[in-house]
Formats: structure tokens, C-alpha cells, sequence
């Protein structure tokens, strides 16, 4: 009998099929939970901290600084306005800034996220070409790995049909756009992102009805700022300003600084993301302690079906002792119809989580596409999901065992019973 014994565990479980497939379900689902909550605990601060390079300050029109970095990480819209680019000449200007990127969001060409800037953005958010060169000239686009798969275009290759809110009548649109370079894959938001001069988004925009008033007007209290006239005219607004402060120092001087002018709102994204998560800190622990609601509650349902399915094949566990099988083969059987039901629960719990995956893939944005990676892995802490499984399994098949082991068999066949 010993060679047949997990066969015959098989067989058991699945006589009562209604039971074992909805105990089934009940698990995987619940181990789906449980292994996509250990995903996004995991790839949550691990994509943050790449989508925070090249953010030390960053610097937009007066508004919620929280709202102005979630903006610039999801690469949403402008979040209550933009800023005029002369903005961008004021902030150079200032010995405390080392380096000072305009970026202007807005436009997209079949879904992917074009985004103007000027040509030390790349290497401000540390990105690396794969192909080609960077942008230098008007029209010119650098596409991300993403964008570049997605819309099937290579290095040379032109493209036209961006959709701007205020864009110009197609007769005056200048040429199309041309494909110079393309990023590797970063692993951030840069992947699904079509990359362009700042002046080629202005070319194709008509121009602003209203412009925020002159920035320069005002500007008192800092040492060595930069006078009224900076020699450069406002071609366009931008977005927001990622500043590089020359020392830990100057960011000091500078955030203050610039918050306290009229027209600019100046935010560390890090600071930012830290006062939220303190704000928030009882969320993760909400988080697990559903979660172990959820486990409890799917092992209990499966508990209970598991228990009943045994209580109607007493019958088979006493003809087994009738036959000759020791009590601790008997009692065997419980265990291993757990286990099988723990080992099918891990399969489904992963096809579960790759489908998860895939449908949030497809209603994600191209460029927030980094946040949920290539694939769910939901055995990417596959130990952790085997040794919860296992242990469910345990505390299943602890009772039911036990029953098996003390059941006794002369009363069973007594008339009656």
C-alpha cells in the first residue's frame, strides 16, 4: 500500500469534486493575494528609487508640492499650471544651482507619453542609449525601450500624428518627427517615453492665451540672484524645472528661497515621499492584517469542505483498516490530500498571478508600465509561498488526521453505526 498511497490520497480528494475544486479556488485565491502584496512590497521602493534620479529639487508653478511630485514621477500633466521658460535662465543664474532641465509633459503618439526637455536630461536621469545619438536639433526624438517596441520604429524612421490639446491647424505643422536614438531599458518610467527638444513641442503648439506673470519681478533675498533682464526671451511654458543644487548646503538656502517667491513652488521628491509614507504608515500594516484575515478565511471555508468530504468517506478510511493498513497509513491519507490540494493551489495561484499582471498591463499607461514589470512572478518569493502553503496544509490535515488515527473500527462495523 505504501507505493499507492499518495495516488490513493489523490483519488480520495478528488471523489467528492465539489468540495476539493472549491477549496481549490479559495486557496489559490488566497495565496494570489499573498504573493502579489509580497511583489509590490518588494518592487514599490525598489522602482521609486530609480524613478527619483535627477529629482534632487524640483521647481514648478505655486501649487501642492505633493501633487507637483506625483506630476513629475507618473509623468501626468501639469498639476495647476506651467511655468514660462524663463524661468529656467532665472534658476541658472543662481550660484547655488549646478545644473537647472526644463521638462515639459503633455502630447502623446498612440499612447506613449511625449515629453520635451533639452539634451543634459539624459544624463541628469542617468539614461543610456542603446542606438544612436541624443537629440539635437528640432523634431528630433529619442524614444524609450518601450516606445520604441511598441511603435516599431528604429533609429532613422520618421513619425507624425502627435495628439496636443491646442495643436496647431495641419497646415502649419512642421515636419515629421524623426527617430535619432533609442534608450536601453532603464526600468523606469523613461522606458515607455518619446523623448524631444523643447522647441519642437512649441513648434507645434499654438501659443498660450495667458503667460504666468514675469518671474523675474520680485525675485529678492537671495545673494548673487540674477537681475530682471536675463537676456532671453519666454519662447513657451514648461512644466517643472529639475533642479541639481551645486552642494547639501545650497539646497537648504534654495527650497526656502524659492517657496517664498510668488510664483514658484519649489518640493524635494524624496521629503515629499517620506511625509507621505509617514502619513500613511498604518496602511502596509491594514494591508497584511486583511491579508491574514483573507488566509484565514479561505483556509476555514476550505477546512470546512475538506472535513465534510472526510466525514462522507468514513466508510473507505474503516475498510482500509479492515484490509490491514496501520492506523499511521490511515492517518496519512488527510495529510496528503492537503498537500496534493497545497501543491495544485501554488500552480493556480501563479497562472492567477500572471493573468493579474497582464490585465493591469494593459490598462496601465505605457510609461507606468516599469511599476508592474515585464511579468508577475508570483513565485518570486516562492519559498515564502511553499512554506505558507505547506503550513495551511498542516493545520488542514491536523484534525482530520487525528480523527483517522484514533478511529475505531470495531465500533464503526457495529450495526447502527
Amino acid at each position: 500500500m505504501g507505493p499507492t498511497l499518495p495516488w490513493l490520497a489523490w483519488r480520495h480528494l478528488w471523489s467528492r469534486p465539489q468540495y476539493a475544486g472549491m477549496s481549490l479556488l479559495l486557496l489559490s485565491l488566497a495565496l494570489t493575494a499573498a504573493g502579489l502584496l509580497m511583489q509590490l512590497s518588494q518592487r514599490i521602493p525598489q522602482r521609486l528609487e530609480r524613478e527619483l534620479q535627477g529629482m534632487e529639487l524640483l521647481v514648478g508653478p505655486k501649487g501642492d508640492p505633493w501633487r507637483q511630485t506625483l506630476s513629475a514621477i507618473q509623468l501626468l500633466s501639469e498639476p495647476g499650471g506651467t511655468l514660462p521658460y524663463e524661468a529656467v535662465p532665472l534658476l541658472r543664474g543662481l550660484p547655488q544651482v549646478k545644473q537647472a532641465v526644463p521638462v515639459l509633459l503633455g502630447g502623446r503618439h498612440r499612447g506613449f507619453a511625449v515629453i520635451g526637455t533639452e539634451a543634459p536630461f539624459l544624463a541628469l536621469r542617468q539614461a543610456r542609449l542603446a542606438k544612436g545619438r541624443g537629440f539635437e536639433h528640432v523634431m528630433e526624438v529619442v524614444l524609450g525601450a518601450d516606445a520604441a517596441e511598441g511603435l516599431g520604429l528604429a533609429v532613422g524612421a520618421e513619425f507624425s500624428g502627435l495628439e496636443l490639446p491646442d495643436l496647431k491647424p495641419a497646415g502649419a505643422l512642421p515636419r515629421a518627427f524623426v527617430v535619432v536614438g533609442i534608450l536601453g531599458r532603464q526600468g523606469s518610467a523613461l522606458d515607455g517615453l518619446i523623448l524631444t527638444d523643447l522647441s519642437s513641442l512649441w513648434a507645434l503648439r499654438q501659443p498660450a492665451a495667458t503667460r504666468a506673470p514675469a518671474l523675474s519681478a520680485g525675485l529678492t533675498g537671495l545673494e548673487g540672484q540674477p537681475g530682471a533682464d536675463t537676456g532671453e526671451e519666454s519662447l513657451g511654458d514648461i512644466s517643472h524645472v529639475l533642479v541639481s543644487p551645486a552642494s547639501p548646503e545650497a539646497l537648504g538656502v534654495l527650497l526656502p528661497w524659492l517657496n517664498a517667491q510668488a510664483h514658484l513652488q519649489a518640493a524635494v521628491p524624496r521629503d515629499e515621499i517620506d511625509r507621505m509614507a509617514a502619513a500613511l504608515g498604518w496602511l502596509p500594516a491594514l494591508l497584511k492584517t486583511l491579508l491574514v484575515l483573507l488566509l484565514l478565511c479561505a483556509w476555514l471555508a476550505a477546512f470546512a469542505l475538506m472535513l465534510q468530504a472526510q466525514e462522507q468517506r468514513r466508510q473507505d478510511l474503516v475498510l482500509l483498516r479492515v484490509l490491514g493498513a496501520p492506523a499511521s497509513r490511515v492517518a496519512l491519507l488527510p495529510l496528503l490530500e492537503w498537500l496534493w490540494l497545497a501543491v495544485l493551489a501554488l500552480v493556480l495561484a501563479w497562472g492567477l498571478s500572471e493573468l493579474a499582471w497582464m490585465s493591469l498591463r494593459h490598462l496601465a499607461a505605457p510609461e507606468q508600465l516599469h511599476w508592474l514589470g515585464t511579468q508577475g512572478h508570483a513565485l518570486q518569493h516562492g519559498l515564502l509561498l511553499v512554506l505558507l502553503a505547506a503550513l495551511l496544509a498542516l493545520a488542514g490535515a491536523a484534525w482530520p488526521a487525528w480523527c483517522a488515527w484514533h478511529l475505531q473500527v470495531s465500533r464503526m462495523l457495529q450495526p447502527g453505526e
